[in-house]
C-alpha cells in the first residue's frame, strides 16, 4: 500500500519539472517562440454586463436577435474565428471570479482598434446586456475547427431565413 504513492510520485515528477520550466535557458537567452507557427489572436469572454435585465424585459428579443446577427456576420466576414455561449457541463455554474462568464469570442484580427470597433457595433454589448473582457490567446497560427466552412454555410443560411422572417 505505502508503494502507491511513490508510484504517483514517480509518475508525477517529470509533469512537475515541465510546469517549473523556465522561459530562459541555461544560457541565460530568453526563449522565443517560433515566429512562423504562433500567432497572437483577441480572445474575449462575454460576461452578464449592468444591464442583463434588459435581455428579459420587453424588446429584449430584439437586443438578442441583433446580437447573434451581429455574431454571424462576423464569422462570415472573417472578423470571428468563432463565438458561443457557455452552458454548464455539470449543471453547476462554473466558479468563475466576476460577473457570470456567459459566452467566447475569438477575433481574426491582429490589430484592437478592429475588435473594438466590432464591439462598438453589437447590440447587447451596446444595450450592457453583456461586457467583454478582452485578453490576447498566443495559439497556433491558422487556428480554426474542423466544420468550420459548413457552419459558415448553415450561419448564412439561417441569416436568410431570419430576415425573410421579418
Amino acid at each position: 500500500m505505502r508503494s502507491v504513492p511513490l508510484l504517483l510520485l514517480a509518475l508525477c515528477l517529470p509533469l512537475l519539472s515541465c510546469a517549473t520550466r523556465s522561459d530562459t535557458p541555461n544560457n541565460g537567452e530568453a526563449y522565443a517562440r517560433p515566429k512562423a507557427q504562433w500567432r497572437e489572436y483577441y480572445f474575449g469572454l462575454l460576461r452578464t454586463g449592468p444591464d442583463f435585465a434588459k435581455a428579459k424585459a420587453e424588446g429584449g428579443k430584439a437586443i438578442q436577435d441583433g446580437h447573434r446577427t451581429h455574431v454571424a456576420e462576423g464569422i462570415q466576414s472573417g472578423a470571428l474565428i468563432m463565438a458561443g455561449a457557455f452552458e454548464s457541463v455539470s449543471g453547476k455554474e462554473t466558479p468563475v471570479p466576476g460577473p457570470k462568464v456567459r459566452g467566447v469570442l475569438i477575433f481574426s484580427t491582429y490589430d484592437l482598434g478592429d475588435v473594438n470597433e466590432w464591439v462598438a457595433e453589437d447590440p447587447a454589448l451596446e444595450a450592457g446586456v453583456f461586457k467583454l473582457e478582452i485578453f490576447t490567446l498566443v495559439a497556433p497560427r491558422g487556428l480554426t475547427f474542423k466544420g468550420r466552412e459548413a457552419l459558415i454555410q448553415e450561419i448564412i443560411q439561417d441569416s436568410k431565413d431570419t430576415q425573410g422572417r421579418k
